[in-house]
């Protein structure tokens, strides 16, 4: 038997898998999933016991598993003031690409390690001290949806033109911790009776494990500069097959503390367009933001006498 004709069906396989060279064919979607950057202390770093007035270390494992890139990350450690205990230049700021630049279920992956000094405890015999972090970052969710546009104020007269009007849609995560969870559609008459306006109703909902700042001052939740005003806030835009929609208001809060904890909504109107039959477009959304997340760990200290 031609070895070349056994061969054959295995390259077609990578090829489907791998996806074709000019980009027109490929498989991998890295618009899935509610996570941005993720962190958590290395293993043993900080040590669960330390001793008094000597150096220790503290390392982190960073992970952007959301889409797109994040850029100017900013991490800042902590620790207790007491005794000398102490971080030695405890921020740092880094970029990490997503899983659209680097192609993987999972993007960058970055280690960083900070110096550190156990208080001197004097007499004691134990004492205790709090490692802790913060990680601010600037974000973008970017949302693209599929969607009849019944261009009718009667929406049940298009039924069996080019696609079926759905007046709610479900959306997945968009590979980030602040995503569309549904848009509803309604058309409304315009001032000239043979056009019409479409309203879009946006649910956007914190999904991720941090908390959502604005974009203009992510930093201020690690530097102590922060405003009230500031928790929450998200800037959004939408487009209809490349055009711009009126969105009000352009920023939501997303609140821990609402009736609907975490989530808001707003409104996007399109121009006015000719009363005709549906037909399917692409609905772009996009949602800017800062986020944050937080976390600790407590350390053992004993007396070297």
């Amino acid at each position: 038997m031609n070895r070349r004709l056994l061969t054959l069906p295995l390259i077609i396989l990578l090829f489907f898998l791998s996806g074709c060279s000019s980009g027109s064919f490929n498989i991998f979607n890295p618009y899935t999933g509610s996570n941005g950057i993720q962190i958590s202390f290395m293993r043993g770093l900080p040590p669960d016991i330390a001793y008094s007035g000597t150096p220790y270390n503290v390392g982190f494992k960073i992970v952007n598993y959301g889409a797109l890139d994040a850029d100017n990350a900013y991490l800042v450690v902590g620790t207790d003031d007491f005794g000398g205990a102490s971080i030695s230049n405890p921020k740092y700021t880094f970029s990490l690409k997503g899983k659209k630049s680097v192609h993987f279920f999972r993007g960058e992956t970055k280690y960083k390690l900070f110096n550190a000094k156990a208080p001197n405890i004097g007499s004691r015999k134990e004492a205790s001290v709090n490692v802790n972090y913060l990680l601010c970052y600037p974000y973008e969710t970017k949302a693209q949806l599929s969607i009849c546009i019944t261009p009718n104020p009667n929406i049940y007269s298009n039924e069996r033109s080019g696609c079926r009007y759905t007046p709610s849609v479900q959306v997945s995560p968009q590979g980030a911790p602040v995503d569309v969870v549904e848009v509803d559609e309604t058309p409304f008459p315009a001032e000239n009776s043979n056009e019409v306006k479409i309203r879009f109703k946006i649910t956007i909902k914190n999904l991720g494990d941090g908390f959502v700042v604005s974009r203009s001052n992510y930093k201020g939740v690690c530097d102590g500069n922060i405003k009230f005003q500031d928790f929450g806030k998200v800037d959004v835009s939408a487009y209809l097959s490349g055009k711009p929609l009126t969105c009000f208001p352009a920023s939501v809060t997303l609140s821990p503390r609402s009736n609907q904890p975490n989530t808001a909504v707003f409104s996007c109107v399109s121009d006015p367009m000719p009363i005709g039959t549906s037909h399917v477009s692409l609905l772009d959304i996009d949602l800017k933001y800062g986020y944050f997340l937080s976390g600790n760990k407590n350390i053992v200290v004993y007396s070297l006498s």
